[in-house]
């Protein structure tokens, strides 16, 4: 189970989600749009290693893009997405 991370780094991330073009497929709150595309939210990348793998275009074959980011970028849309699956979850236990 992955902690929440920084608030400021993942604050970044949702940035660099919007900036990337992330959201067309993934959706504003990385909620899936539908389709085969998954929703973020609840199947977050597992490790912030396995999230590079798909980023440099591991999935290209199943219409994932490979992105050349940095390391700093990496990580902050990895917190964006960890820490949105957090509230989603949180939102659902509360029942909001």
């Amino acid at each position: 189970e992955t902690a929440r991370l920084d608030p400021a780094l993942a604050a970044h991330g949702g940035i660099a989600f919007e900036s990337y073009g992330c959201a067309a497929c993934h959706g504003w709150q990385a909620e899936a749009l539908g389709g085969a595309v998954p929703d973020l939210r609840v199947r977050p990348p597992a490790s912030l290693e396995y999230f590079q793998v798909v980023l440099r275009g591991a999935l290209k074959s199943r219409g994932m893009p490979a992105f050349e980011l940095d390391d700093e970028t990496d990580r902050a849309l990895y917190a964006y997405l960890i820490n949105s699956a957090w509230d989603a979850h949180e939102s659902e236990a509360s029942g909001r």
